[in-house]
């Protein structure tokens, strides 16, 4: 499993569910609605992707970039090379690079460190919810 998430809810259908909407692994592209990995998500916009004439990868941060924004992009001078380990890929989310590049490292990224991942501040709100009901209760 994507995020190593287990719930009794997770039958086919509910697992179906967690997919398409709350799996902090997973997003839908914009461009072609397709379910798929964050951390596979430069990729996709580079080779893919319907969508993958609209952009142009960033020589500095490796990022695909919309064709339209790509000069100021460049122009602007703000995103960041790479650190030099060549097994890092970057979140195109949040733009950071994420060591380790494989499930630990993405999972760990996209749940507790990624400010652009929406469906890990649901789990976080999720959280909160749920410890401020313990409290309550006690």
């Amino acid at each position: 499993m994507f995020c190593s998430q287990f719930d009794e809810r997770f039958t086919p259908e509910g697992l179906d569910e967690h997919f398409l909407n709350d799996c902090f692994m997973l997003t839908k592209c914009k461009y072609c609605n397709e379910i798929l990995e964050i951390s596979a998500l430069n990729h996709h916009y580079l080779e893919e992707c319907p969508a993958k004439d609209q952009f142009k990868k960033c020589y500095r941060c490796k990022n695909p970039i919309p064709k339209e924004k790509h000069f100021r992009h460049i122009s602007l001078n703000q995103c960041k090379g790479s650190s030099g380990h060549k097994n890092a890929e970057r979140c195109f989310l949040c733009h950071k690079e994420v060591l380790p590049n494989n499930d630990i490292g993405w999972r760990k990224h996209l749940r507790e460190e990624c400010s652009g991942n929406p469906r890990s501040r649901r789990i976080a709100n999720v959280v909160m919810s749920s410890v401020t009901e313990n409290k309550v209760k006690q």
